[in-house]
């Protein structure tokens, strides 16, 4: 294993012991590929105080033995995992179990059944404040993510005309994003065109392109585990008057979100700038989602930039900013861009240019 996940897994292993815990039971495999740097999908990750046990079924036993040296590697089936752990934790003596949020309900109501008499206690923040300040290495990936999407989108830009379909564009993107070097895709890609583009997260279409037609390019590249999230709207040979002064406003609510990134300050406070200024415009109802989102080993991560939202910004954290007006009937506009938070400010990770771009 390298040094940094040992580092990780030992950072871990002191909380244990600050918050009276005899165990921590990771199941998210994020988590896991994060402590240990584990690639695989089906894996089970037991702390102690002390120890350190990785288990996996056999499909992965082999691949967890190159990648993981070091580390106590045991092979049990993995579809109903409880009843080992609860040997596990009956034989070693152990009775106050922490485990993720993110299991889900009938995981936990499982695992508190047959765990008994032990006692489950969430403890989500001990992954979340590791994982929310990114490394050196994961700056590296996630830049590296972040210029392959950036390639993919402008081999897009030169197909995107009259006739094409939003499919025919997607299908052809997701090939790019692979021959680029992407370990695969972030997420589904978005390309909604026309009226369509209304729907922030649309799903790809059989309608064709036509003149006119505000698109919206949302995709995300993969590099080492680590995910990259850009978006563009462009307009098919020509745009509206009306369009281009949406197109003006978003341009100018997530430039001042940027702008005002710095260690310290609030994550809702950033969506408010930019969330004002659309607001002063007359088009605040049309803007109905956060400003953006944590981007890691996960596409949405902490921290969130949204009203709701309690983070406040610090050097390592990576978010994306990408504020949207959607019309129905109209269309939309977003543009999004991946932003590090600096010791003295942000350094913008994506690149594409945010002019109003028609394409002829």
């Amino acid at each position: 294993m390298k040094t940094f996940h040992n580092s990780r897994l030992k950072r871990v292993q002191a909380h244990l012991a600050e918050r009276r815990l005899d165990a921590f039971v990771v199941m998210d495999r994020y988590n896991t590929r994060y402590l240990t740097g584990f690639t695989g999908t089906s894996s089970l990750l037991v702390l102690t105080r002390n120890h350190t046990y990785f288990i996996t079924d056999s499909r992965y036993v082999e691949r967890a033995r190159q990648e993981l040296r070091g580390l106590r590697i045991l092979r049990q089936p993995l579809r109903n995992p409880e009843r080992w752990l609860s040997r596990f934790f009956q034989a070693r003596h152990l009775s106050t179990i922490g485990f993720e949020e993110t299991i889900s309900y009938k995981e936990y109501v499982r695992l508190r059944r047959i765990l008994k008499p032990a006692r489950m206690r969430e403890c989500t923040a001990i992954l979340t404040q590791l994982r929310i300040k990114k490394g050196a290495t994961e700056l590296r990936h996630i830049k590296t993510s972040a210029h392959i999407a950036e390639r993919a989108l402008q081999w897009l830009l030169k197909r995107i005309c009259p006739g094409t379909t939003e499919q025919e564009l997607a299908l052809g993107l997701r090939r790019r994003l692979e021959h680029l070097g992407s370990d695969g895709e972030a997420f589904p890609p978005i390309i909604a065109s026309g009226a369509h583009a209304a729907w922030p997260h649309a799903e790809t279409s059989r309608r064709k392109m036509r003149r006119g037609d505000p698109v919206i390019i949302d995709l995300g590249a993969v590099s080492q585990g680590y995910c990259s999230d850009l978006t563009r709207t462009v307009f098919v040979q020509s745009a509206s008057r009306s369009l281009q002064k949406l197109y003006r406003i978003v341009r100018e609510a997530q430039s001042r979100a940027i702008d005002a990134i710095r260690p310290g300050m609030a994550a809702c406070e950033i969506d408010a700038i930019a969330r004002r200024f659309i607001e002063r415009h007359g088009y605040g109802k049309y803007f109905g989602h956060g400003l953006g989102h944590g981007v890691g080993l996960s596409i949405h991560e902490p921290p969130t930039l949204n009203p709701q939202s309690r983070d406040v910004l610090e050097p390592g954290m990576v978010v994306t900013v990408e504020p949207g007006i959607y019309i129905t009937g109209k269309g939309g506009i977003r543009i999004e861009d991946l932003v590090l938070v600096t010791k003295t400010g942000y350094e913008l990770l994506t690149h594409s240019p945010r002019d109003l771009t028609v394409l002829k």
